[in-house]
């Protein structure tokens, strides 16, 4: 992606530092169309926070309107990683090869499986502290 992104996500008020670092790694490895499809594995890898953190991070990043969340069905019936748009990107999206997941406006399950609330109290969640990261220096 280019700085615009990350800059973007950077640029974004975001009390908690977790929850704004997760937005930068997402702003990272997003496209030019803003969206990308990482697995939590690889949050967790990128950014050295627990899953619990990550998934925290999601839920009140989505929350608060710095991305959309869906579903990526796979042929099977089954769903691997969870597509991501960042809020930064508004133009047309139609051309993209996930567009009509987002135009959908399908409410993705968090990562325990259960809808997130979507009138979650984001300044709360935002300004939360941070869960531990994986490994601690001490």
């Amino acid at each position: 992606m280019t700085g615009k992104a990350v800059g973007w996500a950077f640029d974004q008020q975001i009390s908690n530092p977790t929850h704004k670092f997760i937005l930068v790694a997402l702003a990272d490895i997003a496209d030019d169309y803003g969206i990308c499809w990482p697995g939590l594995k690889t949050i967790q890898k990128k950014t050295s926070f627990s899953r619990r953190a990550v998934i925290h991070a999601l839920n009140a990043l989505e929350a608060g309107g710095y991305m959309q969340r869906v579903n990526r069905p796979k042929g099977d019936g089954a769903f691997t990683s969870n597509a991501y748009k960042l809020a930064f990107h508004e133009g047309c999206i139609d051309d993209h090869p996930l567009s009509s997941l987002f135009k959908s406006g399908g409410s993705a399950p968090d990562a325990l499986g259960s809808a997130p609330d979507a009138l979650g109290s984001a300044p709360d969640a935002l300004g939360s502290a941070p869960d531990a990261p994986l490994d601690t220096p001490y």
